[in-house]
Parts: C-alpha cells; sequence; structure tokens
C-alpha cells in the first residue's frame, strides 16, 4: 500500500512524473492506474515536502 499519493497537474503527465521525480528522488515515484496520480514509497516529512514541492510549477 502506498504510503503517499501525489496527484500531478499540467498538460503532460509524463513531465509533470519526471517533476516529481526530480524535486522527491528518493522516493521513487510510480505510476498508479491513473496517469494523474502518482504513488510515493518511503518516509516523507511533511514540511520538507511542502517545501521542496513548492517550487514545482504547480
Amino acid at each position: 500500500m502506498a504510503q503517499h499519493i501525489a496527484v500531478l497537474r499540467g498538460w503532460h503527465p509524463a513531465l509533470a512524473m519526471a517533476e516529481l521525480t526530480a524535486l522527491l528522488p528518493g522516493h521513487c515515484p510510480m505510476a498508479s492506474e491513473s496517469n494523474r496520480l502518482a504513488i510515493l514509497e518511503g518516509p516523507l516529512n511533511p514540511s520538507e515536502a511542502f517545501e521542496t514541492l513548492s517550487v514545482s510549477s504547480g
């Protein structure tokens, strides 16, 4: 079971997945059944995640 799920935005899901992979390299995002949801494995501190993801386009 996934510890975290990320919702991908934008016009191109593969580009959003690549951005998420670059921003959170230690979590190995994997695509779910939907191309707009990514599963993140491993521990993720919410405050660190917010700080890291705040630089993304979305």
